[in-house]
């Protein structure tokens, strides 16, 4: 198993602008879209012995700012503003903020299973159809942001009380392989990255 450690020096993230049917993948592979519907997240390729471009105290910073900067982002802003579709017709707010809340749920349920078991098998997630599904444009916005940050407070708080050891217990995707918490994390961080400018982009 890689050990990896806290003073491992970060890389800046690179993120494109229009997540939301255009956006790229967190590595270099796009979906192909149309009609406005966003493509499916996908995790990037772990290799055995990649080393994720964050360190640890740089992935919990990130991850504990997401809920105050969209609550910065959406301060002030009508039911108009956050329940209207994108210019490009992709995704609005009413659809990003429901999708940071699923894979949240998602997101942690990968985080308990990696520290409680040993090399768990996690499930791959389809997301494409989880706007229809889950009627994001029925959802009230502001009461979804509330949720999300109840749940990323909470899972900031268990990364706040892991040792380096935690951080590389592992688990296998079954389209990556091998992959270590902090992998997972890092790429979480990458997502909250391309959607946050995805947000901002909808705002402008």
């Amino acid at each position: 198993m890689i050990m990896l450690t806290r003073g491992t020096t970060g890389a800046l993230i690179r993120a494109s602008s229009r997540d939301g049917g255009q956006q790229a993948g967190a590595n270099n592979a796009a979906d192909s879209t149309s009609g406005g519907s966003p493509p499916r997240d996908r995790d990037r390729s772990a290799a055995s012995d990649e080393v994720p471009a964050r360190p640890v105290d740089g992935i919990v910073a990130a991850l504990a700012s997401v809920p105050d900067e969209l609550s910065r982002l959406l301060a002030n802003r009508s039911r108009e503003d956050l329940t209207q579709p994108a210019e490009d017709g992709g995704w609005g707010i009413v659809e990003i903020l429901p999708h940071f809340h699923d894979w949240e749920r998602v997101i942690r349920d990968r985080v308990d299973r990696i520290l409680t078991e040993q090399t768990p098998e996690l499930e791959e997630h389809d997301d494409s159809l989880w706007a229809i599904e889950h009627d994001y444009s029925s959802q009230d916005p502001l009461g979804v942001l509330a949720a999300f940050r109840d749940q990323r407070e909470a899972l900031v708080a268990l990364l706040e009380s892991l040792d380096d050891a935690a951080w590389n217990r592992d688990a296998r995707l079954p389209k990556h392989g091998r992959i270590t918490l902090h992998w997972l994390l890092n790429n979480v961080c990458d997502h909250d990255a391309r959607h946050m400018m995805q947000v901002r982009d909808v705002l402008a």
